[in-house]
């Protein structure tokens, strides 16, 4: 199997780590850690730029390592952060992979949702991607949240005969 650059898009936080997490051995470059190392707790956002240029060394780095499955956790990300990576990806001898994470049903490859909502600028074949792949998420999770959650026990607030 071939080096690749695995792109996630779409999804919530706590979807994406769900789905980082069922691919263990993927290495992740997210930039919403990144933030949150350079600017831990309560302290002020990092300098405007910083995070970019933090996150780019780190990229590069990964890319030229030995990792088989690299994983750009980048939700923002539009179609020239994306284009960057893949001219990268193809560089270091990786094929660039995206995984479009939905809150849904699997829809066809425009990105829409059952719902009718869309994920923003989703990433398509001709980009430069060997692979795009929609993934349902959400709808799973909810169902398993729901099912865990059983109802609470009603309370007598009042006891004896009421007044009167």
């Amino acid at each position: 199997m071939p080096r690749q650059l695995i792109v996630l898009v779409g999804g919530s936080p706590d979807d994406r780590a769900a789905f980082i997490a069922r691919h263990g051995t993927w290495v992740v470059a997210s930039r919403d850690a990144l933030t949150h190392a350079l600017a831990p707790g309560n302290l002020a956002a990092p300098p405007d730029g910083v995070v970019e240029r933090a996150f780019a060394v780190v990229l590069v780095e990964l890319l030229e390592s030995s990792v088989s499955y690299l994983c750009v956790d980048a939700p923002a990300a539009g179609r020239d952060d994306r284009a960057t990576w893949i001219d990268l990806a193809r560089m270091a001898d990786r094929h660039p992979v995206a995984y479009v994470l939905l809150e849904d049903k699997v829809p066809g490859a425009s990105g829409e949702r059952c719902d009718g909502s869309a994920v923003a600028d989703p990433p398509t074949a001709d980009e430069g991607f060997v692979e795009v792949t929609y993934v349902s998420v959400g709808r799973r999770r909810a169902k398993k949240r729901a099912a865990a959650v059983a109802p609470a026990p009603s309370l007598e607030l009042f006891a004896g005969d009421p007044p009167g």
